[in-house]
C-alpha cells in the first residue's frame, strides 16, 4: 500500500564496487508516482549526455519576458505571455524568423536545457 498523499517521491543512490570495473560505480535515482515509477542510473544518464552532443539550443528555445509581479513570462503563439508550461517551443530556424511582440520588457530567447530522463 502507498500513502497517495505523500507522492510524488524520490530518492538517489550511490553504488560502489572494491574493485575496478566499468560500469560499477555510479548511481541515480528512483521517483514514485501514483501512475508509476521513474528510474535512470548515471552510467545511462552520462551515455546520453555524450550522444546527444550537446550544444546550447538543440532542445529549443522559448521566448521570455520579465514582469515586475509575475516574474518570468514565456511566449504562447495561441494565448501570449503566461507560464512556461504552456510555452511555444522553436526550432533555431523558427526563432530567427519570428518577429517578436512589444511587451513592456523588451523579450529575449532563452535556450531550453536538456530535458531529466
Amino acid at each position: 500500500a502507498t500513502a497517495k498523499s505523500a507522492l510524488p517521491f524520490g530518492f538517489e543512490y550511490a553504488l560502489d564496487c572494491d574493485r575496478l570495473r566499468p560500469g560499477e560505480f555510479g548511481g541515480g535515482y528512483v521517483v514514485i508516482r501514483e501512475d508509476g515509477l521513474e528510474f535512470a542510473g548515471s552510467s545511462r544518464l552520462l551515455d546520453r549526455a555524450i550522444a546527444r552532443g550537446h550544444h546550447e539550443g538543440v532542445d529549443g528555445y522559448v521566448l521570455v519576458t520579465r514582469d515586475a509581479e509575475a516574474g518570468l513570462l514565456f511566449w504562447n503563439s495561441h494565448s501570449g505571455f503566461g507560464s512556461l508550461a504552456g510555452a511555444t517551443v522553436f526550432s533555431e530556424a523558427e526563432a530567427a524568423n519570428f518577429d517578436p511582440p512589444i511587451a513592456d520588457d523588451q523579450p529575449e530567447w532563452l535556450a531550453l536545457p536538456a530535458p531529466l530522463n
